[in-house]
């Protein structure tokens, strides 16, 4: 990644999403971070007031035991590769490795007190950074032994790239990038207060939270760096890969600010009292929030709902006055949930927006209305819509689409016209290219921003 380069963007946190996001909430002690064990399903929070480790079972978001670890328990990773739980004690100056399978604990002295820990799954390696130390704590996963990477900086968080093999830390006000092998390092972000760092491998991004601006900074694989309204603190950050979403916990606001990885955009889901840590199992696309002033993990689906098997628009749509019964006359506005079909209000999962010029709309919704049927495929990232002898594939991100197995452009005069995840999880599809290829007159009213869309059936 090449050194930084400033290219400001900074889009405003949209309206919450809706409450059905947060699924439940499950009471701890007083939670200070998270983790996740994707394999087992098993989510672990730190608590800080106890010195315990709570351990949860994701699929009946129970407690299903409490682990004692030391004082002041600050930060948790898990190694999915050993099957071992890594606890920083800040008050002990120690990581407590606890190895779930033969229930042994063993303490490993640092020689500061830990704020962070991260877990190299694809070396064995554990990463500790801290108070008292401006080294990065390099520790053995099979002999505890311990080495240092100095910096000469302040160090208070940490995250890991196991695909390039680097280490990002935080220090006082930047986020550097710490080649393990070779020792050397590149600052990446320079910023007012920067607390956390997270990485999403995929897309060799790095998510920098920033508590002096309330604010996640984007670097890109070229070291361009963009600016995403947060809430109120954000002091922690997490990615799920599989969907590309970024959640950040936002201490001073009580929520989570979602932010989609392939356009910027940001929403916000409220949450418990004072969340501190956030955790994503990209296993069941949940996430966990701890919440440190609820005493409480909040659980929020993920985007596995982008397209929910049930829909509140009827697939045959009554006929209003004065619109022939062979016809479906579909109105919308941007920026509005509320839109009719044939006279009768509904309300959409995620309002039409305009993104690169062209007008996207949450194609379930739309589609049904029209009479059309609408399947999507997680691992491939494509939206399948039919009507009649029709069949259109859409992908994620990809500037063309299928009809009836012919590849087409979706906007011939813009390339980057593609479908999106919305930050509500909801896929976005096009206006015009859907519902023209659908069999639709497509009516804009651009001062008052309304669409109107005729389907005459055959």
């Amino acid at each position: 990644m090449a050194a930084a380069a400033m290219l400001i963007t900074l889009w405003p946190v949209l309206p919450p999403a809706s409450a059905d996001s947060v699924l439940t909430s499950i009471p701890v002690g007083s939670p200070s971070a998270v983790a996740v064990n994707a394999t087992t399903n098993q989510i672990y929070a730190t608590n800080a007031d106890s010195g315990t480790l709570t351990v949860i079972d994701g699929a009946t978001n129970t407690v299903s035991r409490v682990i004692p670890v030391g004082s002041d328990p600050v930060s948790v990773a898990f190694d999915s590769a050993t099957g071992e739980i890594y606890v920083a004690c800040y008050a002990t100056d120690n990581i407590v490795a606890i190895d779930v399978v033969n229930q042994a604990i063993n303490s490993i002295s640092l020689g500061f007190s830990p704020l962070s820990v991260a877990v190299d799954q694809t070396t064995d390696q554990v990463y500790a950074v801290g108070d008292g130390s401006d080294s990065v704590a390099v520790i053995d996963g099979t002999t505890y032994t311990v080495s240092a990477i100095k910096t000469n900086s302040t160090l208070k968080s940490l995250a890991v790239d196991e695909a390039t093999n680097k280490v990002y830390v935080v220090t006082d006000d930047t986020v550097t990038a710490l080649d393990v092998t070779s020792g050397l390092s590149s600052i990446l972000y320079s910023g007012a207060a920067p607390v956390a760092v997270a990485v999403n491998p995929d897309t060799d991004r790095i998510y920098a939270v920033d508590l002096g601006n309330d604010s996640v900074a984007v670097i890109n694989d070229l070291g361009n760096v963009s600016t995403v309204a947060a809430g109120t603190d954000p002091v922690a950050a997490a990615v799920d890969p599989a969907t590309n979403m970024i959640y950040a916990a936002d201490n001073g606001s009580d929520d989570v600010t979602v932010i989609d990885g392939a356009t910027d955009m940001p929403t916000s889901i409220g949450v418990g009292a004072h969340p501190v840590g956030v955790a994503v199992n990209p296993a069941t696309d949940m996430i966990y929030v701890a919440c440190e002033g609820g005493n409480e993990v909040t659980v929020i689906a993920g985007s596995a709902a982008v397209l929910p098997a049930t829909n509140t628009v009827p697939a045959n749509p009554s006929t209003a006055a004065g619109t022939p019964a062979t016809q479906t006359v579909v109105s919308l506005t941007v920026g509005q949930a509320g839109y009719t079909v044939n006279g009768a209000v509904y309300t959409l999962d995620a309002p039409p927006l305009i993104y690169d010029g062209r007008t996207l709309v949450p194609i379930r919704d739309v589609a049904t209305a029209l009479g059309a049927t609408v399947s999507w495929d997680a691992a491939a990232q494509k939206v399948t819509v039919a009507v009649g002898g029709k069949t259109i594939e859409l992908w994620i991100g990809q500037g063309t689409a299928k009809i009836n197995g012919t590849t087409v452009p979706i906007d011939s005069g813009n390339p980057d016209v593609t479908p999106i995840l919305a930050p509500s999880g909801r896929v976005m599809l096009p206006l015009r290219f859907i519902s023209e290829n659908l069999g639709c007159q497509v009516d804009w009213n651009p001062s008052l921003q309304e669409i109107k869309l005729t389907y005459t059936k055959p």
